[in-house]
């Protein structure tokens, strides 16, 4: 448990001294943003979330890290899976309008561990999950105010 506490104190360390709030505050800053010189539009903010995820997985010392961009203010909802390598996985859906989605890490979670239980590779689990959340949030059900993801088949 000491090793774990000190990943956490120099993950923290280095939040605290300015790197990687920064690279959050540019995820922030460029969300929405266009890289005109990429021959197909792609947000700008996206490069800033793969290098958070990237330092996040090496800071954490962790084999895979994924990073969820599901508020980032694009028509997409962008999650990017890094390896501590530089290896990346981009997983893309349609932002759905309308909704409040907050909430929806704990089914997105559950569903990759599923994954991870029936033998698929980390990266096919995250895909599932992101499926599986994908389809909660678009058949959610409506009751008054509140928006309740339907976890039901």
């Amino acid at each position: 448990m000491g090793k774990f506490l000190d990943r956490i104190n120099k993950i923290f360390n280095r939040m605290h001294s300015g790197h990687l709030r920064q690279l959050i505050d540019r995820v922030n800053e460029e969300q929405g943003g266009r890289n005109r010189t990429h021959p197909t539009p792609v947000p700008i903010g996206m490069n800033s979330l793969h290098e958070a995820a990237i330092e996040l997985a090496i800071g954490f010392d962790f084999p895979w890290f994924l990073v969820k961009g599901g508020h980032l203010k694009t028509g997409q909802a962008v999650d990017v899976l890094a390896s501590a390598e530089g290896h990346l996985h981009r997983f893309q859906s349609k932002r759905i309008p309308g909704i409040d989605p907050h909430g929806t890490g704990c089914t997105y979670s559950a569903a990759i561990v599923a994954g991870l239980a029936k033998g698929l590779t980390i990266a096919e689990s995250v895909l599932l999950g992101k499926t599986f959340i994908n389809r909660a949030l678009q058949r959610r059900f409506e009751i008054g105010p509140y928006q309740l993801l339907n976890h039901l088949p």
